[in-house]
């Protein structure tokens, strides 16, 4: 749930289609910038492939499954993102 617009610019949720169909190692990286409490992160080379971006208005929500991989760049707007 969006409850500021979430737009390429403020880093919006990007998914990669048809990952939840496979099982994908991950690694805990604890990487300093990572928002994820052991900085998980899949360990394959996603270069490459056709990452879809979901840009929301505020109030507006998106579903997605739970094993889908994605994530979002950083925000590099003034302003905050905030689902």
């Amino acid at each position: 749930m969006a409850f500021t617009d979430s737009t390429t610019e403020n880093g919006a949720m990007r998914v990669v289609p048809g990952t939840h169909l496979v099982d994908l190692p991950h690694v805990d990286t604890y990487a300093e910038h990572n928002m994820l409490s052991r900085g998980q992160e899949v360990a394959v080379d996603l270069d490459g492939r056709d990452w879809v971006e979901l840009t929301l208005g505020a109030g507006e929500a998106s579903l997605h499954h739970v094993g889908i991989v994605h994530g979002s760049e950083p925000n590099r707007s003034d302003g905050r993102r905030v689902g």
